[in-house]
Formats: structure tokens, sequence, C-alpha cells
């Protein structure tokens, strides 16, 4: 926002693709809110590729009230070994991309106790994906009767906050 700001107020009328390369040196995300929508994200995140948009899913984010830190995730990925990530076709065409986080297993194998939350999701008829390096999951499920059933059961586990999407 703010460089978008300061293009609008100075009148400098930056390119879009200048505007991505000073977003990237303030911070890996940056680009992706600049660009908006559904993106291929490249590098640590820095170049993005618009693509198609992808269907609306119903979803929940569960936060199980635990803290994993995001160093000792990565300081985990060579006991768990770090998957060649896979190219994602179905993106250019629209559809709803396979889930996955490439750092699920180091993120348990530093939080055991993640491993339980998964679980939990899983019984509820969720497809779950750990977002970032944790704590945090998305589920999806096939239509939002059974999302919402799943929000009621999970918001009883203590220390959890769930979250209709």
């Amino acid at each position: 926002a703010a460089l978008r700001l300061g293009d609008a107020l100075f009148g400098l009328r930056l390119p879009g693709e200048l505007l991505l390369r000073l977003g990237a040196e303030l911070g890996s995300d940056v680009p992706l809110f600049l660009l908006g929508g559904t993106v291929l994200g490249l590098g640590r995140g820095e170049r993005v590729f618009p693509m198609r948009p992808v269907p609306l899913e119903p979803i929940l984010i569960a936060h199980p009230g635990l803290h994993v830190a995001t160093p000792s995730v990565y300081k985990s990925l060579p006991q768990v070994g770090y998957p060649f990530p896979q190219a994602c076709p179905s993106l250019g065409e629209g559809e709803a991309p396979p889930w996955r986080n490439d750092l699920t297993g180091a993120a348990i194998f530093a939080c055991p106790a993640l491993s339980g939350v998964r679980s939990a999701l899983l019984d509820t008829g969720g497809e779950p994906l750990l977002c970032g390096s944790g704590s945090c999951w998305a589920a999806r499920y096939p239509g939002i009767p059974e999302r919402d059933a799943a929000v009621r059961i999970l918001a009883d586990q203590p220390g959890w906050t769930v979250w209709a999407v």
C-alpha cells in the first residue's frame, strides 16, 4: 500500500514490474499483495505470476493454541528430509491445486503435538494443510454443512480457536 501511495502522491507512474521489484526488496510477500489474486510464487515468494482464480471451497482455520518457532522448523528439515517441489499444472487450468506444505514434516518433528491437530481435522472429514511453519491449520471440506459441523466439534477442543472461511 505504501508503494502504491508513494507512486500516486509523487505522480511517478512507475511500471508494475518496477513496483514488484521494489516490493521484493521490502519483503518476500509484498509482490503478492501488489499483484493480488491467485498467483504462482517462485523463489522466496518475491517472483509472482498471475494465474486463473481457483474455485472457492468451504474451509476452516484452526489455531490449536500451540506455538511453533519458525527457526526450529527449518532446523528440523535435515532430520525429516525436504521434499522436492512438484509442479502444479492444475493451476494453469483454474482447478483447485493439491494441498501441500513442504514444511509439514519438519513442523511436526519440531512440535509433535501438531500431529494430533492434523488427526483431529482428519477425524472431522477435513483435508488438513499446515499454514506456513505452524501452528495454524486450514482444512477444506466437501460442503458447507460438513465444514460447519467440523467447526462446532473442533471449537470444543481446549485452547483452540476455529474460524469458518
